[in-house]
């Protein structure tokens, strides 16, 4: 989906997914539907081309945006999201704007970019961690700390490694109670 025509027309709120190609954006998609094949996973990144919608049983949807910053048209595709994000936000149903990223790696200025655009939305703002797995464990609320600094105010911050499950539960509830409107 490209366009504001193409979305959902009910009153269900939404959670977007954004983050670089490899971030594992995909993954945490899967992850959290227990569906390893509903967001496409795949070992060249970049495959998310248009906004999908996911429809939740407990009511909303995920909405998996595209990746940017890893192919060599990267800074047109990053362009062209603006006006996507734009309408997006523009809908009134944006609950949460989850921005997944390799704890790995400091936030850059694009994706201190995409939180600003929706710290001033109506939704709410999380930075997820992903891959805590490749760091050592107490070295993850520092992090998490320095992350949350890099942030737009009031921008959560969660770790979780797909792999261990670290985070995982943590992640579900806040992304439930702000689908119930908690």
């Amino acid at each position: 989906m490209v366009s504001a025509r193409d979305f959902p027309r009910d009153d269900a709120r939404w959670v977007l997914f954004g983050g670089r190609s490899n971030a594992g954006k995909s993954t945490v998609l899967n992850l959290l539907c227990g569906n390893r094949k509903l967001a496409r996973v795949s070992k060249t990144p970049g495959c998310t081309a248009a906004a999908n919608f996911f429809s939740l049983s407990q009511g909303g949807y995920f909405v998996d945006l595209p990746g940017y910053g890893y192919a060599a048209t990267a800074k047109v595709r990053s362009r062209n999201f603006e006006p996507l994000i734009r309408e997006l936000l523009a809908s009134g149903y944006v609950a949460l704007f989850v921005l997944c990223c390799d704890i790995r790696r400091e936030l850059r200025e694009e994706e201190r970019e995409f939180l600003g655009w929706f710290a001033k939305g109506e939704g709410e703002n999380l930075l997820l961690l992903t891959k805590a797995d490749k760091v050592a464990r107490s070295a993850i609320p520092g992090i998490m700390r320095r992350r949350e600094a890099q942030s737009p105010a009031g921008t959560e911050v969660i770790a979780i490694s797909a792999r261990t499950g670290y985070g995982v539960e943590e992640l579900r509830r806040r992304i439930y109670r702000v689908l119930k409107g908690e």
